[in-house]
């Protein structure tokens, strides 16, 4: 099996980074491709990408097509409400947007992005007290639990200020009518 794995790793990687199958290559909208990669968030980069996967298999690409898809696709991408989705889902930006869009998109983003820390850190905090209070249910030490009993005050404290936080920043999304 040992020696079977570095053979299996080279299979994997291989296969992983064509960006379209042949299949995919045969059928493809270019136009509908070229706007789900911009809307995605990739750049234009990813055109490169997809001829290279196609072109092993000695299939043409239509770059007129793929670039007015993708042009229709960053109109969408480009606004601050996507940017804030794409900040709460924990997508990344690539900076793709145009000048005259891309502060809009920036400001949604960095929103749906603080918000999302903000959620994760309640996340990790309830874990702490769920730890902290196991650690409760077992300690013998009357010192122990008061100190525990203490821990588990501030982080519940912690979770409240967090989620007053992601209040705040969901009630800036919607005044910017990024959702929320």
């Amino acid at each position: 099996m040992n020696r079977l794995l570095p053979l299996f790793i080279t299979m994997l990687l291989a296969t992983g980074c064509a960006s379209l199958s042949e299949k995919q290559c045969k059928t493809v909208n270019w136009q509908e491709q070229g706007a789900r990669d911009a809307y995605d968030g990739w750049d234009r980069s990813r055109f490169e990408d997809h001829r290279e996967a196609c072109s092993e298999h000695g299939i043409a690409t239509d770059t007129a097509a793929y670039t007015k898809g993708f042009d229709e696709g960053l109109a969408r991408l480009c606004t601050g409400a996507r940017g804030y989705a794409m900040g709460t889902e924990g997508k990344t930006y690539r900076n793709t947007c145009p000048p005259e869009t891309d502060a809009k998109f920036r400001e949604g983003f960095r929103l749906g992005t603080d918000i999302r820390k903000e959620r994760r850190q309640i996340d990790s905090t309830q874990v702490q007290i769920r730890a902290a209070e196991d650690k409760l249910k077992k300690s013998q030490s009357a010192e122990e639990r008061e100190n525990l009993r203490r821990q588990i005050r501030t982080l519940d404290e912690e979770i409240l200020d967090a989620q007053r936080r992601v209040r705040r920043l969901e009630e800036d999304a919607t005044r910017a009518g990024f959702g929320g």
